[in-house]
């Protein structure tokens, strides 16, 4: 056996008795001989899996992903994750734990973590430690090293596991005993500002490491914490005590930075008493076309505060709301403003430039025209009129109120006059043509085709006028409305056409190259045999295949033997 199955095995028959039947003992000597044989190909695949995964990780330096898109490494990657499964269960034997060891050196580490999972710990740590000491901060998801980002991911894993209790308490001292910045990142998981804390270790660390505090136009980390920064000194008032101490005590940097906000705060309000001051001596708001240049900046830093309303802190409001009465006037009228939604105002700012251009053309504005702009309120006010039954109240009488024009084409039924001319242009081609048209054969049949579509999807909002001038246009597009509005329509009529054709000649349709409609039957009733194994068709459409015709009724009952026939062996295998 230890040559490519080529060796001798020897069988004794141990019996007491010498005439004992031969049929049991040699059935007995085939099942050991297929047991070996199976249980030696079981282990050649076991180990030219393990060849393949040293080669791989000799090759790649790294382990094979479940994720990869070479079929390859996935296989290697599975094969793998139920080796250690497999181990955990205590199925690996002792010879196949050293072929593991010697194969790779990850492959060493990997098994010496299964026997010995503190190990493993202990090496993390290490790993952590010398991280920290290298780069003087803990690891991120954005950091440059691949190592870094497996720390990040790693310190992610022993939170989430802190969090649900289910961390050893001796674990989380060995990452706690690792430097204090990791001390501090787990006692910051404790009191639940882990995410605050974070932040501000990475913060100090890089102070630490470059002597500066993050700038603005670098991007990645450095970004961040500039941002990061800038937000907790602009909301410095609003910290805990202990946060606004945590921050002031980072640097001395930081400190500085937090007095300058300090200052632009007193600024602020500096500028606020400038301009209660104006207001209540000129009673108007200051204007940013004045020639003075100081009410100028008054107007521009009010307009300022408008816009970033909801970025001013609580106290910033209070003041601009129980100031002077224009001035919380204002605010409040820009508050209301914005909170209309865009839609709302988009449909007023149009309703107004439709009535300016009626007021200036006295015409309709008109798609086929040069001018982009009145192509675009022409396209807009065409969309209106199309569902002018879903708008409100208020925007219908905002849109009748741009002109009477307008009016009289919301009130005279124009939504169906371009919609009865399409109708008839429809009916043209299809007493010329005597086919749909298509959207491949371009041209007005295209928009034709495209026209016919969308009726589909308005057939909702159809008045029954509108449905029977539709359907009494042309058999092919009564025929067409009928399957919209039961998808079942057609595929009834090719039952019926089944069930004809088998009335006729008694037999069902075979796949004849000079019978076109028979061909086209027998694809029909093949493509249904599909549709039942995959379990698409409906019980009433079972029901009405089963009553079509006898014929059709015992092909149906043997698509169902041969279903039942394939789950019971699906069952078998499984």
């Amino acid at each position: 056996m230890s040559n490519n199955c080529q060796g001798r095995i020897r069988f004794i028959d141990a019996q007491i008795s010498g005439d004992a039947a031969v049929g049991p003992t040699i059935a007995l000597m085939k099942r050991v001989q297929g047991y070996l044989y199976e249980t030696y190909s079981v282990r050649l695949k076991w180990e030219r899996h393990l060849n393949e995964l040293a080669q791989f990780l000799q090759t790649h330096e790294r382990w094979p992903s479940q994720r990869s898109q070479d079929k390859a490494e996935r296989s290697l990657a599975y094969w793998f994750r139920r080796t250690g499964t497999a181990f955990k269960r205590g199925a690996l034997a002792a010879e196949q734990l050293q072929m593991l060891s010697r194969s790779h050196e990850l492959l060493r580490h990997r098994v010496a973590s299964w026997m010995d999972p503190a190990s493993a710990w202990h090496h993390r740590c290490q790993q952590l430690k010398a991280h920290i000491e290298e780069f003087g901060e803990l690891p991120h998801a954005r950091h440059n090293t691949k190592w870094g980002k497996k720390l990040a991911r790693w310190l992610n894993h022993v939170r989430a596991r802190m969090l649900s209790k289910t961390m050893p308490s001796e674990q989380l001292a060995l990452v706690k005993e690792v430097h204090p910045l990791a001390s501090q990142l787990v006692e910051s998981w404790k009191t639940g500002e882990g995410s605050w804390m974070s932040s501000c270790s990475k913060l100090e660390a890089f102070i630490c490491k470059h002597g500066r505090l993050p700038e603005s136009r670098y991007s990645g980390g450095e970004g961040n914490l500039y941002r990061w920064l800038n937000k907790q000194c602009y909301q410095y008032d609003a910290l805990r005590p202990e946060r606004a101490r945590r921050l002031a005590n980072v640097s001395s940097s930081v400190a500085e930075r937090i007095k300058l906000q300090q200052d632009s705060v007193s600024k602020w309000r500096a500028c606020f008493w400038e301009l209660d001051l104006f207001v209540r001596r000129t009673c108007r708001l200051p204007a940013r076309e004045s020639t003075k240049s100081k009410e100028r900046s008054l107007a521009q830093w009010f307009h300022h505060q408008l816009v970033s309303s909801r970025k001013l802190s609580a106290h910033q409001l209070a003041c601009l709301r129980t100031s002077d009465p224009l001035i919380s006037f204002e605010l409040r009228k820009f508050s209301a403003r914005r909170a209309v939604p865009a839609a709302s105002r988009h449909f007023h700012e149009r309703c107004r430039e439709l009535t300016m251009f009626m007021n200036t053309h006295q015409h309709l504005p008109n798609t086929n025209s040069a001018n982009t702009s009145e192509v675009s309120l022409a396209k807009w006010m065409r969309r209106q009129l199309r569902c002018v039954h879903e708008m409100t109240a208020e925007d219908e009488h905002a849109l009748r109120s741009t002109h009477a024009a307008v009016s009289a084409e919301m009130g005279s039924d124009s939504l169906t006059t371009g919609w009865k001319q399409r109708l008839a242009d429809l009916s043209r081609f299809l007493k010329e043509h005597g086919r749909l048209p298509l959207v491949s054969h371009g041209g007005t049949e295209r928009h034709l085709a495209r026209w016919l579509a969308r009726q589909k999807s308005s057939l909702g909002r159809f008045s029954d006028q509108q449905l029977i001038e539709l359907k009494t246009t042309h058999p092919l597009v009564e025929e067409r409305v009928a399957t919209w509005l039961d998808p079942l329509c057609s595929w009834r009529l090719k039952c019926n056409m089944v069930a004809a054709y088998m009335q006729e000649h008694g037999q069902m349709p075979k796949m004849v190259n000079c019978d076109r409609e028979e061909t086209m039957l027998h694809t029909w009733i093949a493509s249904q045999s599909h549709a039942y194994r995959r379990g698409t068709l409906s019980s009433e459409q079972i029901l009405n295949l089963t009553s079509a015709h006898p014929l059709l009724c015992e092909r149906v009952k043997c698509w169902s033997s041969k279903r039942l026939l394939h789950d019971h062996k699906y069952v078998l295998r499984s």
